[in-house]
């Protein structure tokens, strides 16, 4: 029985010592959904608004290349009505 007795002791100390490690796993994981989580969201929001500067700040870069690719075909025009004419 002496041995048993041991046996049961050991496995109790175990138990009693894996269940203070998930309760420190459960509080580092709860500290973490509460701080960290908000402050990555903090972050996507500030890049989606970055990326959202950026495209509204290359929209006059569109509004050029059209004008250039429009006057651009303009003279092409042009230039092939002359040709005809001559």
């Amino acid at each position: 029985m002496e041995k048993f007795d041991y046996l049961k002791e050991l496995l109790d100390s175990h138990i009693v010592a894996d269940g203070k490690k998930f309760d420190s796993i459960n509080e580092t994981l709860k500290f973490i959904k509460e701080n960290h989580l908000m402050h990555i969201e903090k972050s996507m929001n500030s890049i989606e608004n970055s990326h959202i500067k950026l495209e509204t700040n290359t929209d006059w870069l569109l509004k050029f290349f059209w004008i250039i690719a429009g006057s651009s075909i303009g003279a092409l025009v042009t230039s092939v009505f002359n040709l005809i004419q001559h």
